[in-house]
C-alpha cells in the first residue's frame, strides 16, 4: 500500500473543503473586484472594504491551495481563514444592525446561516483533521521500568 499524505480523516471533509473554498474562491474574487471598481482614495471605509475582501480573497485562495496540495500547513491556513472571515462578517453584521440597515428577516436568516455555517465548518475542519499515530515505543507498553 503506498503512503500518501493525508490532511483529514475522510476523503468527503477534503471534497466538501474543496468544493467550498472554489465556491468561496469565485463569491470573495467578485466582491474584490467589486470592491477594487468602487475604489476611491477619498473615503476611508472603502479602504477598509478593500483590505477585508482582498484580505480574504487571498486567505481563501492560500488555503485552498494548501488543501489541494495536500501540505501540513493547511489546517492552520484554513483555521486562519475561516476565523477571520467569519470575525470580519460578524462585525459587518454588527454594524449593519447598529446603523438600522438590511433588518429585514430575509437578511437576519442569511446572516445567522451563514455564521453557523462557518462555526460548523471550523468544526469539522478541527474534529476531523488526520494525526499520524506514532508507533515509536509500542514495544515498551507492559514493561515495568525500574
Amino acid at each position: 500500500m503506498i503512503n500518501e499524505k493525508k490532511i483529514f480523516k475522510y476523503l468527503g471533509v477534503k471534497i466538501l473543503i474543496v468544493f467550498l473554498g472554489f465556491i468561496m474562491f469565485f463569491i470573495t474574487g467578485v466582491a474584490t473586484y467589486d470592491a477594487i471598481v468602487k475604489f476611491k482614495a477619498d473615503f476611508t471605509i472603502e479602504y477598509f472594504d478593500l483590505f477585508f475582501t482582498g484580505s480574504i480573497f487571498f486567505l481563501n485562495l492560500l488555503s485552498l491551495v494548501l488543501v489541494i496540495l495536500k501540505s501540513s500547513k493547511s489546517i492552520l491556513f484554513l483555521n486562519i481563514y475561516y476565523i477571520y472571515f467569519l470575525s470580519a462578517f460578524i462585525i459587518g453584521v454588527v454594524g449593519n444592525y447598529m446603523y438600522d440597515e438590511r433588518i429585514d428577516s430575509s437578511y437576519i436568516i442569511v446572516n445567522f446561516t451563514t455564521i453557523f455555517v462557518l462555526s460548523i465548518l471550523i468544526f469539522i475542519i478541527n474534529r476531523f483533521k488526520y494525526k499520524e499515530t506514532n508507533y515509536e515505543n509500542i514495544e515498551l507498553i507492559g514493561t515495568q521500568n525500574d
